[in-house]
């Protein structure tokens, strides 16, 4: 498996633990650093001139 998809499978599961209160802490830094990893990664994919096709599939 990809670390990417585990570490968005991590942070769901930990949200949703997180939204039944199984977990106390709050996830919302995560979010906001995979956010800004996730940015910056399609980013350098524009700047490497990556087709769209490849950006399209990464984002879904």
């Amino acid at each position: 498996m990809a670390y990417d998809l585990l570490f968005s499978y991590w942070l769901f599961l930990w949200f949703v633990g997180y939204y039944f209160h199984i977990i106390s802490y709050n996830p919302k830094l995560m979010f906001i650093l995979a956010m800004i990893y996730i940015s910056i990664i399609i980013v350098l994919m524009i700047y490497k001139n990556l087709s769209g096709i490849k950006i399209f599939i990464f984002l879904y």
